[in-house]
Order: structure tokens, then C-alpha cells, then sequence
């Protein structure tokens, strides 16, 4: 999923849901968790609002319960902002 020069989603899917009480390091924060990978950047790190869109719309299809995202918005795109907000009801 991550390119292998960043890695940061698998970073943060595993702070989130490592197993713990292992013996292989950390304990995630929720240890009984689903994750749902939605790439829409590049390996370079750039990437279309419009693709952040439709992750975020397979996310909420798939009945995710909470969406994270390392990227932003520099533009500020209405746009944007509303598939948000609509995410958050």
C-alpha cells in the first residue's frame, strides 16, 4: 500500500492496531480493529482532491466508522470541504 520510501500508513495502521501482549513490540490502541486501506497519493506524495473524494466515499460505502488522513488541502476546496463534512455525519 505505502511506497517503500514513506510507509507512513502502515506506520499509523500499526500504532492503531497492533496486537499486544505478543512480544513483538508495541500494543496498538485498538487491538480488535478493521482497517481499510484507501491509497489516493502518489509515491512522490502528491495527488487529486478528487481522488481523496472518492476514498473517502468508499470508506463511508464500506461502513467505515472513523477516516484518517495524513494529506491536506492547500487549495482549501469547497469541494473538499464538503465531502468532509459529509463524511462526518
Amino acid at each position: 500500500m505505502d511506497s517503500a520510501l514513506n510507509g507512513h500508513g502502515t506506520h499509523v495502521a500499526g500504532i492503531i492496531g497492533a496486537v499486544g501482549g505478543n512480544g513483538l513490540g508495541i500494543s496498538g490502541v485498538v487491538q480488535q480493529v478493521s482497517i481499510i486501506a484507501c491509497k489516493f497519493l502518489s509515491d512522490d506524495g502528491r495527488g487529486l482532491i478528487s481522488d481523496a473524494i472518492l476514498c473517502m466515499d468508499y470508506c463511508e460505502a464500506v461502513g467505515a466508522h472513523i477516516i484518517t488522513s495524513s494529506a491536506g488541502d492547500p487549495s482549501q476546496s469547497s469541494i473538499f470541504k464538503g465531502a468532509v463534512q459529509s463524511a462526518t455525519k
